[in-house]
């Protein structure tokens, strides 16, 4: 009854609204958690919902993290550098970094409004996803590397090489690869 005035549309926002906002849920709420393992004593070891099984394979990739984003890459890029590095200048989700041109960039604040909306409808796509991937392969060359030296101990945790781009504008130090 609430999309009946949209009918005469050749699309329905609301619709689009609507199962925006769930996959965007259904990502925070439940993906997040799953990826963390928050489920993994709650459910059995072959439960869709143990980390270990959640999103693998194509079918339950699209049922279960119907996102841009590969699981396996934001693992690697949310519990492996974000929460380790949280706040720090090598943190690839640092706000003040990554908004630091709207907050000292010279154009008027309504331009800043747009902007931010902009980024808002699109940063998954834009930014995060290719972000997330990059680090799964740089996390990936690492590990292959160290297993390529045959050190015969136990593997250290790896910790991530900086990319060469030196600091960053706001003072917030080296930044991800």
């Amino acid at each position: 009854l609430v999309t009946a005035g949209w009918a005469a549309l050749p699309w329905n926002p609301i619709s689009a609204i609507c199962l925006s906002t769930s996959i965007c849920a259904r990502w925070t709420m439940v993906g997040h958690h799953v990826g963390h393992g928050g489920y993994n004593k709650q459910v059995g070891a072959d439960d869709k919902f143990h980390r270990s099984n959640f999103a693998k394979g194509p079918a339950r990739r699209f049922m279960d993290w119907c996102d841009w984003m590969q699981p396996e890459a934001w693992d690697v890029e949310h519990n492996f550098m974000h929460h380790y590095m949280l706040g720090e200048g090598r943190d690839p989700d640092l706000l003040e970094r990554n908004t630091h041109h709207i907050r000292e960039g010279k154009f008027p604040l309504w331009l800043k409004y747009i902007d931010v909306a902009i980024i808002a409808c699109m940063w998954k796509w834009y930014y995060y996803a290719p972000n997330t991937l990059k680090e799964q392969y740089a996390y990936e060359a690492e590990l292959e590397a160290k297993r390529s030296r045959g050190s015969g101990a136990a593997a250290a945790p790896v910790e991530p090489v900086l990319f060469d781009t030196g600091l960053q504008p706001g003072g917030f130090g080296e930044v991800t690869r």
